[in-house]
């Protein structure tokens, strides 16, 4: 992921290396990026979250987030925007595999879900700002995710992703979806 972010030109987005805890959160469905300690830690319930690479890429990109804005996400809808960004960036990350899903986390979603394929969640939600709100960060990320991923469709994965990442300096900590 940090060598297509340089790919890109972006040469000192979160350029370091990241300490992580694969089994931090141990029997735990719970996977996350500490901010404070700038760590990745990684849930052992159902299948280790450390084993998806969605999981993986979606953690990361909180810590790519805290590098451009160190108190990212004070505000609901700025947290909701940070757990979208990190669905878009699993999803996008597809694309340098060859496929285009948006489906993100089916490894670590065959333990909960039971959809076909089984999803933690979906890229392409019809959900629209604001009448779908539902006061959760990661159900109301879908509405950003879901605005990101039509937005790499129409202009293209590269061209976005580079219009993206630069336009995240620009969000302040307490930014909301409007």
């Amino acid at each position: 992921t940090q060598r297509y972010i340089q790919s890109l030109g972006f040469t000192d987005l979160n350029n370091r290396s990241i300490p992580v805890d694969v089994h931090g959160v141990n029997g735990a469905e719970q996977s996350y990026y500490s901010p404070l300690g700038r760590y990745l830690s990684f849930g052992d319930g159902g299948v280790d979250g450390a084993e998806d690479a969605d999981i993986i890429n979606h953690e990361y990109g909180h810590a790519l987030q805290h590098d451009q804005v160190p108190d990212w996400g004070q505000t609901h809808e700025g947290e909701a925007m940070g757990e979208g960004f990190g669905d878009y960036l699993a999803g996008t990350m597809h694309g340098a595999e060859g496929w285009n899903s948006a489906c993100v986390a089916m490894w670590d979603a065959t333990f909960y879900a039971s959809g076909e394929p089984p999803c933690l969640r979906r890229l392409d939600s019809s959900k629209h700002y604001p009448e779908d709100m539902e006061g959760e960060i990661h159900a109301d990320g879908e509405i950003w995710s879901a605005a990101l991923w039509q937005c790499q469709d129409l202009i293209g994965r590269d061209v976005f992703n580079s219009i993206l990442l630069e336009s995240l300096y620009f969000v302040p900590p307490d930014g909301e979806f409007r």
